[in-house]
């Protein structure tokens, strides 16, 4: 979905209210999270630095069960829309490697150049070790190779019928589920390349967001969304007091807390949370935000660093606003030639 200046001026309008919308809506506030949390760092080694104590790396923590298992509950949800024609599937394995494979590994090239030529970042590959960016999780860009496994997999399970009735969904759901919480007990572990864990991880979500579509007559009754609202706050309440220290310990991946609060987080937000225009306008360039974010968030950060800032508050907010207007920047520039739509969008 392309977004005009427009949209922008009517930002201060009405809460938009359509499906279409609120989706739009959430994946703005997904992109918030990211992009945030990439400008405050994933450890204290990197982005703004801070220490374990700092409210920043809380926040960061406390919103952790929400930003990748809603960019993945999303994903689903859309694909519902428009799912699989059976009889189409080559064309459907086309659109997926113009939409997300060519776009990794362009973006994979550019970082691991990038990265080389700082020489400082902490993701820095060497010469001989380049390869292993195209192969196992680099970066931000794990979460594309995840989603091209679970394309594939949802190819094979979409042919089969296996999705089809809630019957056969529920199954499915179920041995996914399994497989996800049982994957920290896997004596051998799990291959890293092309972040098949990842995509483990990831898979339940992407099925609740095609089963809250495809199956939204059971999943839109009162009774179960009033049952995902009280979990929803129950659980996040437990998480953000054990980030804080304050009781118990926080929600982790491939555990029975973390499936429940990011499934219950999901849920709510897209039958609870209001349309608003502004991040619904943000939301239509996640894709681009996600894919090109961190060029500008590092960008920001070492120039702020390099003219001598050290303010904390200042270098979240500028950093904040580049990873967030710098990739909607890269679209409107790069939409106006088919190459670079393809390669650096996804686009055709």
């Amino acid at each position: 979905m392309s977004a005009t200046l427009p949209a922008v001026i009517a930002a201060t309008g009405p809460a938009v209210a359509t499906e279409s919308d609120r989706v739009q809506t959430l994946r703005g506030l997904a992109c918030l999270l990211l992009v945030a949390f990439h400008v405050i760092g994933t450890d204290p080694a990197a982005g703004l630095r801070v220490d374990d104590e700092s409210w920043y790396r809380a926040f960061a923590e406390a919103f952790r069960p929400l930003r990748m298992p809603l960019f993945t509950f999303l994903s689903g949800l859309v694909y519902a829309w428009r799912p699989l024609d059976p009889a189409s599937s080559a064309l459907f394995a086309r659109k997926k490697v113009l939409r997300l494979l060519v776009p990794l590994l362009v973006v994979t090239a550019l970082m691991v150049v990038v990265q080389s030529a700082v020489g400082a970042s902490n993701a820095r590959l060497p010469p001989e070790r380049m390869w292993e960016a195209f192969v196992y999780p680099y970066m931000h860009l794990w979460f594309l190779q995840a989603m091209l496994v679970i394309f594939a997999a949802l190819l094979a399970l979409e042919r089969c019928g296996l999705l089809a009735t809630p019957r056969r969904f529920a199954t499915v759901f179920a041995v996914i589920a399994g497989i996800h919480l049982c994957l920290p007990y896997l004596p051998a572990g799990v291959p890293r390349a092309f972040s098949i864990e990842n995509a483990l991880y990831l898979a339940p979500f992407f099925l609740a967001g095609l089963a809250a579509h495809r199956f939204r007559a059971f999943v839109r009754q009162p009774a179960l969304q009033r049952a995902a609202v009280a979990a929803f706050a129950a659980l996040i309440t437990l998480h953000v007091l054990a980030t804080l220290d304050v009781f118990g310990a926080p929600a982790e991946r491939f555990t029975p807390f973390g499936l429940a609060l990011s499934t219950s987080a999901a849920l709510t937000l897209l039958h609870q949370m209001p349309g608003l225009r502004w991040l619904a306008w943000i939301g239509a360039y996640s894709f681009t935000i996600y894919l090109h974010h961190v060029f500008f968030t590092a960008g920001t950060r070492i120039a702020l660093e390099r003219a001598g800032v050290a303010d904390l508050e200042l270098h979240f907010v500028l950093g904040l606003v580049a990873g967030i207007a710098g990739p909607i920047a890269i679209e409107f520039a790069a939409k106006r030639h088919r190459a670079a739509r393809r390669i650096l969008l996804g686009q055709s």
